[in-house]
């Protein structure tokens, strides 16, 4: 028996009880949304307003629906069968299996992942005798992506927003990708939603039958709703009027998915005048102290919908911890001697804590300093640094230069190059020679034309420069000129997206890892680093265990909790982003950061450096202006820099690919100490104290 009055607290009770008439729930992190919504469908169903098959309940992830559906099964045990609950393309697939005729499909249609939808459009491209689009069917995809977020068709499109002969071409292959997709009997993920819409719209006697059928509609995560559905939801509810949406305009992070939050600030009310607003504020996840930082730093916001955390649980001390760096290198391993100090002095699990950062390229020092510390780890929202396609592409183009007979490194290149498929690459196996070998006697032969010759012809170029007038420079000098030289800066930039601008920020990342290691060995070459590298792409090859640190953008952690949160990367420019131009973009940036706040239980450690590695150089950072919004006496500042270390002749030295060292002498204080190191494995070794990535051993 559900015991209504102690389970819920009085603006629970208040959203649970309203069952007549639309019902805008302000939910405040931690504040029990979920609890919320289940026992809302459980009220109206164990007080007989509604039956089972009347609900609809939507929300955006599979994990969600079925916490969702497994909360209030076990609220009631019995009447799930018949109640929809899923996520919006789930809930949209599902009514399309019922009444794709009427919009000329039929109901066994397929849907198209993103890999399906760059072949269809690479489809459309050939059919059109656009070739450049091939090359971008990436980019195209995002573009249309987003018209169809904004419910923008390809002839809306052309007449509204086309304004020269690129967007021309742009209108007609989105033209001609829907008539394929249509022909193939097919919808890609966007074309779910906007089908369904199409299917009300076109159809009023479908819409009255699902009006009819679903008495009250509940959806979650509102603040992250888009244009088709807000559509959807509208419709339905536009007869019984029973709509019920949760949802946090702080917690608005996702824009550049489509999402608008004015359909939670402004749009709802608008449309459903008569809506009930619960504000639920009392958050069961976290320490006051905490929640007060998130709310300093939200009371900036330029507009929003007023909440204020607050919680009756007793702080941990210290709950904020912060700690200036003196670059990204110490920063990395401050947090991985605070995952070993917490570990050790309080007990607790490695799967406990979560290191944030804006950005997936800031992954790949916490990776390494992880890694040489034995520390488990999982990457989440992204694959590891050395997995991500950007630096395997980078690295097989590296790796050809050093060595053109690695046929493995040259047909990622090639993949990516284009001009040369299958069927040339085919003939070229038959002639029993190393792949470069054999395609230069195509060549040779007559047999390569066009753009095959063409990517051959460049590559065969700048293989030359790598072993003629680049040879004297450093590995990252090097890598640079073949990522410029082949092209492939100049196609990430085509492509303008905003994924585009993450693998640019990806192999800068790399460029500079490139460069540390040039800093620690001043005679390495390009094969030391590959060598460097390989060591441990090796070692990200073993399974995550299960109890592990978790390692994540602040964006992937919407949703999640932990006891200890590693909040990284606090400097303008990085957090907030430097693409951060605008009042609005400056508010998304804000709402991250309050996300990234409430995810701690217990403890949460603000990190930044004073000096960090971009674009190849080292620059002077700034620290957050969120930082700034703080007051001192919030925090408890975290002791210990790169620049106190104690040396001592004969000091043993850890360095995390050369093992166990002994130092010999040193030049210089502080973090600008340059350390002579003699290693068992490759000698006397001089290293920059900053840069190196060492451990002194007791």
């Amino acid at each position: 028996m559900i015991d209504w009055e102690q389970e819920l607290n009085a603006p629970q009770k208040e959203a649970v009880f309203h069952t007549e008439g639309p019902l805008l729930v302000l939910a405040g992190a931690g504040s029990g949304k979920t609890r919320v919504i289940a026992y809302r469908i459980a009220y109206l169903l164990h007080s007989k307003t509604s039956k089972p098959g009347q609900v609809l309940a939507v929300t955006f992830t599979n994990k969600a629906a079925r916490e969702m559906r497994g909360r209030v099964g076990g609220l009631l045990g019995s009447g799930m069968k018949e109640m929809w609950v899923g996520t919006f393309h789930a809930t949209c697939t599902r009514i399309l299996r019922m009444e794709a005729g009427k919009i000329g499909f039929t109901r066994d249609f397929v849907i198209m992942d993103s890999d399906d939808q760059e072949r269809v459009l690479k489809e459309a491209a050939r059919q059109l005798e656009q070739s450049d689009a091939v090359a971008k069917a990436g980019a195209a995809c995002g573009r249309i992506s987003e018209m169809k977020s904004h419910m923008v068709s390809p002839g809306e499109f052309r007449a509204n927003y086309a304004r020269g002969r690129l967007d021309e071409q742009f209108a007609s292959l989105y033209s001609k990708y829907q008539e394929l997709l249509h022909t193939y009997n097919a919808f890609d993920f966007d074309d779910l939603l906007l089908g369904v819409v199409r299917l009300f719209r076109e159809n009023p006697e479908v819409l009255e039958r699902f009006q009819r059928r679903f008495r009250f509609l509940l959806v979650d995560e509102f603040q992250d709703i888009n244009p088709p559905q807000y559509e959807i939801v509208k419709l339905l509810a536009r007869e019984h009027q029973n709509l019920c949406v949760v949802g946090d305009d702080y917690q608005a992070i996702f824009s550049w998915r489509g999402a608008d939050v004015r359909y939670l600030l402004d749009h709802f009310e608008e449309d459903f005048p008569r809506a009930k607003v619960v504000r639920l504020e009392q958050n069961y996840r976290s320490g006051p102290i905490i929640l007060n930082a998130a709310n300093e730093v939200i009371a900036s916001l330029s507009r929003g919908k007023e909440k204020r955390l607050w919680s009756d649980q007793p702080n941990i001390n210290p709950p904020l911890c912060r700690y200036q760096a003196a670059d990204e290198t110490d920063e990395a391993r401050f947090v991985g001697r605070e995952v070993e100090r917490l570990v050790s002095s309080e007990g607790r699990a490695f799967r406990e804590f979560a290191v944030l950062y804006r950005m997936n390229s800031q992954s790949r020092l916490f990776e390494e300093v992880f890694l040489s510390r034995g520390i488990p780890y999982r990457v989440v929202g992204g694959v590891r640094f050395y997995e991500r396609r950007e630096v395997k592409d980078a690295l097989a183009l590296l790796r050809i230069s050093v060595n053109p007979a690695d046929s493995i490194s040259l047909r990622r290149v090639l993949g990516w190059l284009g001009g040369i498929g299958s069927t040339t690459l085919e003939r070229a196996d038959e002639l029993g020679l190393p792949l470069w070998e054999a395609l230069q006697q195509l060549a040779k032969n007559g047999l390569l034309k066009g753009k095959g010759r063409d990517s051959l012809t460049k590559l065969d170029e700048i293989i030359r420069s790598f072993h003629g007038p680049w040879k004297d420079l450093s590995p990252a000098e090097q890598l640079q000129r073949l990522l410029e030289g082949s092209g492939y800066y100049a196609l990430l930039e085509k492509e303008g997206t905003l994924e585009a601008q993450g693998r640019v920020d990806n192999l800068q990342e790399l460029l500079n890892l490139a460069a540390q290691y040039q800093a620690e060995d001043a005679d390495a070459s390009a094969s030391d680093f590959l060598a460097y590298i390989s060591l441990y792409t090796d070692l990200d090859r073993a399974e995550a265990q299960e109890d592990v640190v978790t390692l994540m953008t602040v964006h992937s952690a919407k949703g999640l909790e932990f006891s200890v949160v590693f909040l990284t990367g606090m400097e303008e420019g990085i957090f907030p982003h430097w693409r951060c131009t605008s009042k609005s973009e400056l508010d998304e940036e804000r709402r991250l950061c309050y996300v990234g706040i409430t995810r701690a239980k217990h403890r949460i450690y603000f990190t930044w450096a004073r000096r960090r590695m971009t674009f190849g150089g080292v620059n002077q950072t700034q620290r957050s202006c969120f930082l700034d919004e703080l007051p001192d006496e919030m925090f408890q500042d975290a002791e210990g820099t790169a620049g106190s270390l104690s040396l001592k002749a004969g000091q043993g030295i850890r360095h995390k690919a050369w093992g166990l060292g002994t130092l010999l002498s040193w030049e210089g204080s502080g973090e600008e100490a340059i350390l002579t190191v003699h290693f068992a494995t490759v000698g006397k070794k001089r290293l920059i104290l900053k840069y190196a990535p060492i451990s002194l051993e007791d």
